[in-house]
C-alpha cells in the first residue's frame, strides 16, 4: 500500500461504512439526522471525510490515489491544504478552476470545515441525481463554500502535484496497464514535482450500488441505445440497474422519455451537443431513449433522431 510505505511513522485508517453511522452518533450527534438523510452512500462517504477532518484533522484521500513520495514537506507548516482538479475537468463543467475534495489536509476544527458543516446542516435534501450529489455534498458544494469564504491559511496546489492526469488520458491508461513499461512514466511525473496520482475510478458514479444487469446485446425493444452517453439532470427517479425492468417502468411512465444504465428515468433528454459522455465505463453502459420519443421532428433538430 504506497501511504503505508512512504509514512512509516503515521497513523493510518481505511475507514469502512459499518464505521461511518457508529463515528458520527458518538462525535456528531447534532448531525446524525441529516446524515441518516442521504440518499446514497456517495454522500455519506463525502461527508464523512469531512467530519474526520474536522475531529481529528490530518490528510485525507481517496481510495484511487497512488502516493509517490512523502508528504510530510507538502503538508510541512501549513493548516490547511486543498488541490485544483485538471483544467479539462474544470473546463467540462464551465469553470475557470475546480478544488478536489478527493485530497485534503487540515488541522482539527478548521474554519473552512466548521463553515461546510454547518451548511451541510442547513440545505439537506434528497439527492435524485449525480449533478444533485456533486452540489449537496461533493466538490461543486466543497468550492462552493471555500469561494465564499476568506481562508488566507490554505494552500491551494496545482492539479500536477497530486493530479497530474485528467480522466482518461493515454499517459493514465499506461499506468493502469502496470507492466514495467510504466515505471519511466511514474519516475518522469515524479521529476516534475507530482507527489501522487489521481486513478479517477469514479466507481460512485453507480449511486445506488446495485450492479448492472445488461444482457447482450444491449438493445431493447422500443429504444435507441447510446453507449457511454448520458443527458444529465431531468431525472424522474431511480429505479434499479435492470435494464430490461427499467425499460418496462419506462414505457410504463408516460412522463418519461429515456433513462440511463444508472436507473434514472428521465422527464427530457438535452441536445445532444451537451450530452456528457461517460469515459471508462464499459460498452453496457449508456442512455437509452424511447423510439417514439426519437421520431419526433423536435428530436431530430438536436441530432438524435435520424
Amino acid at each position: 500500500m504506497s501511504w503505508r510505505r512512504f509514512h512509516p511513522g503515521w497513523a493510518y485508517h481505511f475507514w469502512t461504512d459499518a464505521e461511518s453511522q457508529p463515528f458520527v452518533q458518538a462525535n456528531y450527534p447534532e448531525f446524525l439526522g441529516t446524515f441518516e438523510s442521504y440518499a446514497y452512500p456517495i454522500q455519506r462517504a463525502d461527508v464523512l471525510r469531512y467530519l474526520l477532518l474536522h475531529q481529528f484533522g490530518g490528510l485525507y484521500v481517496d481510495m484511487d490515489i497512488e502516493c509517490l513520495r512523502p508528504m510530510d514537506p507538502l503538508l510541512a507548516g501549513k493548516r490547511a491544504l486543498v488541490v485544483h482538479e485538471p483544467e479539462a475537468h474544470a473546463t467540462e463543467g464551465g469553470r475557470p478552476a475546480y478544488l478536489s475534495n478527493a485530497f485534503i489536509a487540515a488541522e482539527p476544527g478548521h474554519p473552512l470545515l466548521d463553515t461546510l458543516l454547518q451548511t451541510l446542516t442547513r440545505e439537506a435534501a434528497v439527492a435524485v441525481t449525480h449533478r444533485d450529489v456533486l452540489e449537496m455534498t461533493g466538490p461543486l458544494k466543497f468550492n462552493e463554500v471555500f469561494r465564499a469564504g476568506v481562508y488566507p491559511d490554505i494552500a491551494v496546489l496545482d492539479s500536477s502535484k497530486v493530479f497530474p492526469f485528467s480522466r482518461e488520458t493515454p499517459e493514465l491508461r499506461k499506468l493502469l496497464e502496470k507492466n514495467n513499461d510504466t515505471e519511466p512514466l511514474r519516475q518522469s511525473f515524479l521529476n516534475k514535482g507530482a507527489y501522487a496520482i489521481h486513478y479517477w475510478a469514479n466507481s460512485w458514479y453507480n449511486l445506488t450500488g446495485e450492479g448492472l444487469f445488461n444482457p447482450e446485446p444491449h438493445m431493447v425493444d422500443g429504444f435507441v441505445f447510446f453507449p457511454r452517453r448520458d443527458s444529465v439532470g431531468h431525472a424522474i427517479r431511480n429505479a434499479g440497474r435492470n435494464v430490461p425492468e427499467l425499460a418496462k417502468s419506462c414505457l410504463a411512465c408516460e412522463e418519461a422519455v429515456g433513462f440511463n444504465t444508472d436507473g434514472f428515468l428521465k422527464s427530457r433528454i438535452l441536445p445532444k451537443r451537451q450530452w456528457d459522455r461517460w469515459e471508462g465505463r464499459a460498452e453496457n453502459e449508456g442512455l437509452y431513449i424511447k423510439k417514439s420519443v426519437l421520431r419526433k421532428p423536435r428530436w431530430t433538430i438536436f441530432g438524435i433522431g435520424r
